[in-house]
């Protein structure tokens, strides 16, 4: 099967930009029956409103990240709406990327995203495409000393499923090094800005 180079680069752009801003969390396999009920769960998330955080702890950001993987995998309006409302409005992803193909040379190149761009680019990724799996391993959490930031380093790996133009299908794997920075804002747990070095392998469904 052939695919047009042209058409891989935005839409793996899309991929990798929007699922690097909530690729946060815990290794997890949901079934399709827990997931509903988890997804409510994603809206319960203390938003100041008699529930407001104080502090960050461990647990809390936990909880966040693991929300955040459950919204990635649901998809659709639960991750629009997870990172409207979770991700700071003057946050930042730089990704540092290394794009891999079938019979072509490794390209690299700097991507830089902003919230309105990554809302964007979410929501054209999950038009034309899905998570399939997502794996997260947490490496460090530094919470600041006031409890209002932190900084936490992780890596995941994706796998999607991609619909280019001309219904040409591809398998893409993600493996991404972030440090991201988590803030509390009016009670609101926040991603800001993040630094990611990412790897992604194409390959065409036969």
């Amino acid at each position: 099967m052939s695919y047009n180079n042209l058409f891989l680069k935005p839409y793996t752009r899309f991929l990798v930009i929007g699922l690097s801003a909530i690729s946060l969390g815990y290794n997890m396999s949901a079934k399709a029956g827990d997931e509903i009920e988890q997804v409510v769960e994603i809206k319960d998330l203390p938003s100041g409103k008699g529930q407001t955080i104080e502090k960050l702890t461990q647990d809390l950001i936990k909880d966040f990240y693991k929300k955040a993987e459950l919204a990635s995998l649901e998809g659709g309006k639960t991750i629009l709406k997870f990172l409207d409302k979770h991700t700071a409005e003057d946050a930042k992803t730089k990704l540092h990327m290394r794009t891999v193909m079938p019979n072509k040379p490794p390209e690299k190149s700097v991507v830089i995203s902003d919230k309105t761009t990554m809302l964007a680019d979410t929501k054209s990724a999950y038009e034309r495409g899905s998570v399939d799996n997502m794996k997260t391993e947490v490496i460090s959490v530094n919470i600041s000393d006031d409890g209002k930031s932190a900084s936490v380093v992780e890596r995941t790996v994706s796998d999607y499923s991609l619909t280019l133009p001309e219904d040409q299908k591809v398998k893409i794997r993600s493996d991404q090094s972030c440090d991201t920075s988590i803030i509390l804002n009016d009670g609101i747990i926040q991603s800001g800005n993040s630094e990611c070095d990412v790897e992604v392998n194409i390959e065409p469904v036969k």
